[in-house]
């Protein structure tokens, strides 16, 4: 089983556009991959960083979503952001990677990011737009959120009561 990313830092961005990877992200971002790391927009304005398996999964998702509904522009749109703006990076001997401008501008980053640990891939912040994320409410506090997806009738269904759908969550979207 791969490690979990769990945890959060913030780094800050050289004037060459490097980041510094926290080190207990480091080795779990490219254990059997060389240096190697996939780096993608990701929803809610920050970036995501991938390892090469974790990618290859969510890769597969995304090709079955668009063979599945070919015809769906909204489907269409979703692959050509998500994959158009993909870049493979590579950690460099200090553990940096280098964050091309197009990723950069989509996240808003510049001196300083914060680097986040969510399950299977790290995202990246620029901080300020990370606070607002965090204090915006409108999807549910901490509380409420937990009561629903922990204890209420999203965990109780489970995916066997509902035609499976790779990284479809309710059939509503992928995520």
């Amino acid at each position: 089983m791969e490690t979990v990313f769990e945890g959060s830092k913030i780094v800050k961005i050289d004037a060459k556009s490097r980041l510094a990877l926290p080190a207990s992200f480091r080795g779990a971002l490219n254990p059997n991959h060389g240096n190697a790391v996939i780096l993608t927009l990701a929803s809610e304005g920050c970036l995501a960083a991938y390892r090469p398996a974790e990618w290859e999964t969510r890769q597969e998702r995304i090709r079955w979503l668009a063979n599945k509904h070919p015809g769906n522009r909204r489907v269409r749109r979703y692959v050509r952001l998500l994959l158009g703006a993909k870049e493979v990076v590579v950690l460099d001997t200090q553990g940096r990677i280098v964050l091309p401008e197009h990723l950069r501008s989509y996240a808003g980053l510049t001196h300083t990011a914060k680097v986040i640990g969510c399950i299977d891939k790290v995202e990246i912040w620029d901080p300020g737009r990370f606070q607002e994320h965090l204090q915006d409410d409108s999807l549910g506090t901490l509380a409420e959120l937990e009561e629903e997806l922990e204890y209420g009738p999203m965990l109780r269904s489970g995916p066997e009561s509902q035609e499976v759908v790779p990284g479809v969550v309710g059939g509503e979207g992928v995520g």
